[in-house]
């Protein structure tokens, strides 16, 4: 019992440090993008003088550990028997794809609000340069995408094995009542 509560907890603190890091990388590339990003809008003003590397830990971590607790939570929870290598494998096609999702729609986004298609929210738009708008909506766009993606992908992930367990226990149920497969039709 001791030994399944400690590899849950491993699958807990794995995804927190994973998040983390993605988060961290991801706001470092948005933050080298367009700065103002996080130094404009509803933030402090005093984050407008911290460097790159500073506001890309500071959100990077802030804003992604959450998510890695619920989803290692969920994955700890749904897929009791996750081996950590498993676990990495996953991590690594996760963070690639969401890399993957978030430079697609951050392309995207930086596009459509060139040409007026993607504006900003009246609220926010007046606090923002207007030299840096196209680039503070590609990098919105490109946060926004990413965070549906890794909620896409543990929802996922998540039903999947739930489906597979399920599917298990019924198997062990019939075995058990005597039903073969032929039998069940």
């Amino acid at each position: 019992m001791v030994d399944k509560a400690v590899a849950q907890w491993k699958v807990v603190g794995f995804c927190v440090v994973v998040s983390a890091e993605y988060g961290i990388i991801q706001d470092f590339v948005a933050a080298s993008i367009c700065k103002d990003y996080f130094t404009q809008g509803p933030w402090p003003p005093f984050l407008a003088h911290w460097s790159v590397i500073s506001l890309a830990i500071y959100f990077g971590v802030t804003c992604t550990w959450w998510a890695g607790l619920i989803s290692g939570v969920l994955l700890s929870k749904f897929w009791p028997a996750l081996k950590m290598r498993t676990l990495v494998k996953f991590s690594q096609g996760f963070c690639l794809g969401g890399f993957l999702v978030a430079s697609v729609a951050g392309a995207v986004g930086y596009n459509l609000a060139v040409k007026g298609v993607f504006v900003l929210p009246m609220r926010i738009e007046s606090k923002i340069s207007i030299h840096v708008k196209d680039l503070f909506l590609g990098v919105w766009a490109a946060h926004l995408a990413s965070y549906a993606f890794w909620w896409f992908a543990i929802c996922a992930i998540c039903l999947f094995h739930f489906r597979s367990r399920r599917r298990r226990s019924l198997a062990t149920f019939d075995s058990v009542a005597g039903l073969s497969p032929s039998k069940q039709d």
